[in-house]
């Protein structure tokens, strides 16, 4: 990509090349030729903290030449790059740790992802909608079916509560049958939902709660989604989510079975608790930067790459 991305820039005379991972950027420094050193280029940092540490804790299996290799050379690369956005104070600060930059660079800067645009639907029409019963309670996850987002804790804090009026409902691509089989096995699968479906918006109007397992995030732009609309939301306190979330949810430990189950039996049962989460959540993502705003930013930092 970093090559395509060199032979685009010379045919096209691009000014400005934005690459969505470092390693992509130094494909294009091996390829774009002397005669193209003037174009500023650089890239997001997507994971939390280091993209090789990201890859790493995603599932790529790395060994530790390769793991510090790698670390390397995106060390060297996020030097000579004209800018470097992370998504989240958090994420940046454990980027600079991981990569040893010190101090931190002056072309890194923390850009978050914008608030996004999905139209608000009626919970009793986004229900009837969905197939789904006005009288249960739904519980809404969102996020690919890796181990890094560790719905399994979800599916066991969801067990133990034994609430035959609940239902788990998962969005998101992967492989579902290992979710299915835990479910089988813990005796809910009659009330798991799992999709792929895009209309993202009437599930999170439909939702009661939104829930994320995360082991680790550098942002969750579900999360923020889940925000938009209000949702109560239980959040593993991770990464870079507390920059997005604040106090607009209800937070549990990592890989802690009892305190999620306890999260989820609290806001299912203490509606004052609920509300609050709600109002706060509305508050926060009415105050959320648009994508205009976004891509002003983008185009101010753009602009004073030097």
């Amino acid at each position: 990509m970093g090559r395509v991305a060199a032979k685009l820039a010379r045919s096209g005379r691009y000014t400005h090349v934005h690459f969505h991972d470092p390693f992509m950027a130094f494909g294009y420094r091996l390829f774009r030729g002397i005669r193209f050193d003037q174009v500023r280029w650089g890239f997001t940092e997507h994971g939390y903290g280091s993209y090789t540490q990201a890859f790493h804790e995603d599932g790529a299996i790395l060994g530790t030449d390769a793991f510090f290799l790698m670390r390397a050379l995106e060390r060297r690369i996020t030097l000579k790059a004209h800018w470097v956005f992370s998504p989240t104070r958090s994420s940046l600060a454990q980027l600079q740790r991981d990569l040893g930059l010190y101090p931190q660079p002056a072309h890194c800067h923390v850009v978050p992802h914008a608030k996004p645009l999905m139209p608000k639907m009626d919970k009793r029409l986004a229900r009837e909608a969905l197939g789904w019963s006005q009288d249960k309670t739904y519980v809404l996850a969102v996020g690919r079916l890796v181990e890094i987002k560790n719905f399994p804790l979800i599916f066991r804090a969801f067990k133990a509560l034994e609430q035959p009026h609940l239902s788990l409902v998962i969005m998101g691509e992967g492989d579902r049958d290992v979710l299915f089989d835990l479910a089988r096995s813990l005796g809910f699968e009659d009330r798991l939902i799992m999709t792929s479906d895009l209309s993202m918006a009437a599930y999170y109007s439909a939702a009661d709660l939104y829930i994320s397992g995360s082991r680790s995030e550098s942002f969750g732009l579900a999360n923020l989604e889940a925000m938009t609309f209000g949702l109560p939301i239980i959040s593993t306190l991770v990464g870079g989510v507390p920059d997005v979330l604040s106090s607009a949810a209800h937070w549990v430990p990592s890989d802690d079975v009892d305190a999620m189950a306890h999260a989820l039996n609290k806001l299912i049962e203490d509606d004052d608790h609920r509300q609050a989460l709600r109002t706060i959540a509305l508050e926060r993502a009415q105050a959320w930067p648009d994508s205009q705003a976004i891509a002003e930013r983008y185009e101010s930092i753009y602009q004073h790459a030097v």
